[in-house]
């Protein structure tokens, strides 16, 4: 089985021949309910339904998971997207960064137990998470345990406090579900939350981009 890229899919179907500016948000979470909430009406999104496409005069919504928007966005299939950066950091994707929601808001940081001690002496650690690009190029760091990586795609804390890895990087937002599992926050790798980006060298496509950013940013200011 030969497994496809992401940019093989550049211009086709019905993404690839939209005129409209596409634009792409979370299919799931609290940022989906606050974008659905906040933006709605002006982008023709409508809320309570499992719809996956939202169609207005001038802009077509899709909703995709926040670990594919910056795929969809990278290979041309969608312009503009809003999804957390941690997101567009683990996809490494090149992106041009618009502006900062301030939604979500949280940081991606090392959760462990308070008797793990200092983690950073072990010769090695074993690290469940979501993110195993960034978890991999931040354990790279130089003076770094030697990271023993177990990928997940949800809950953490289970596996940290039942004892199967020593720590985990995750989302790490009020900190009520690590405390209620016995767990802290050790160490923070960097601040994330929802943002809205596009490709760079968007000014000199076809599509009008820019009055969908500002349309976008009018929202988000007045909000």
């Amino acid at each position: 089985m030969q497994q496809m890229k992401w940019r093989e899919l550049a211009g086709a179907g019905t993404l690839g021949r939209e005129r409209r500016v596409i634009i792409g948000i979370p299919n799931a979470g609290r940022l989906l309910d606050e974008v659905v909430g906040l933006m709605g009406r002006t982008i023709g999104l409508a809320g309570g339904d499992r719809g996956l496409w939202y169609e207005s005069d001038e802009f077509v919504v899709v909703c995709a998971r926040s670990t594919d928007l910056p795929h969809l966005a990278g290979s041309g299939l969608v312009d503009v997207i809003l999804t957390g950066y941690d997101y567009v950091f683990e996809a490494n994707v090149e992106l041009e960064e618009i502006f900062d929601t301030g939604f979500q808001r949280c940081v991606i940081g090392i959760v462990g137990k308070t008797t793990l001690g200092d983690w950073r002496q072990r010769p090695e650690l074993h690290v469940a998470t979501q993110y195993p690009g960034i978890t991999t190029q931040f354990f790279s760091q130089s003076g770094m345990p030697d990271c023993r990586l177990l990928p997940i795609s949800g809950a953490a804390e289970l596996y940290v406090r039942s004892g199967l890895v020593d720590v985990a990087v995750d989302a790490y937002m009020t900190g009520q579900t690590a405390h209620a599992n016995g767990l802290v926050l050790l160490d923070t790798l960097f601040a994330t939350s929802g943002r809205v980006f596009t490709r760079p060298g968007w000014q000199s496509e076809r599509k009008n981009i820019a009055h969908a950013l500002e349309v976008l940013t009018n929202i988000y200011t007045i909000a």
